[in-house]
């Protein structure tokens, strides 16, 4: 990563949060045009699109939904001579509330399997499944 003493950003970020009944969603997409003022390339590993979407339904003492996740292609390198490829990637998700204080989780992350990295040679796991058990005492 290098160091840029003055960079430009231009474009417009957009989210909303709703929720209607037993549904609640979120919603963001940013359009950025992201730049080195000294020499106008892009700023390295900054895409110029970002979608992230999310679905949750509460049902008794079950909380299930999905997110998504969209990012647009960029450069890997501050000469910009270095591509990395967009990706997009799908995440489920389910809570059960055993009582007030416990609940019991589980997550399946990257569904697809898909292949990306954040910065050239880093990639992120594959598919992951995790569980987990909550305590959070409330008063």
């Amino acid at each position: 990563v290098v160091n840029v003493p003055r960079a430009r950003m231009e474009g417009w970020s957009l989210a909303y949060t709703g929720a209607a009944g037993d549904w609640s969603w979120f919603t963001s997409l940013e359009l950025l045009d992201a730049r080195n003022q000294a020499n106008r390339l892009k700023l390295q590993r900054r895409a110029d699109e970002v979608l992230i979407a999310s679905l949750d339904h509460r049902m008794g003492a079950w909380n299930w939904g999905a997110s998504m996740q969209l990012v647009s292609d960029r450069f890997d390198n501050a000469a910009n001579t270095q591509r990395l490829p967009g990706f997009g990637t799908v995440d489920l998700h389910a809570r059960y509330a055993l009582n007030k204080d416990w609940s019991l989780a589980l997550r399946l992350n990257n569904v697809g399997d898909k292949f990306y990295e954040p910065a050239y040679g880093y990639n992120q796991p594959g598919r992951a499944a995790y569980v987990t058990l909550n305590w959070a005492p409330k008063k």
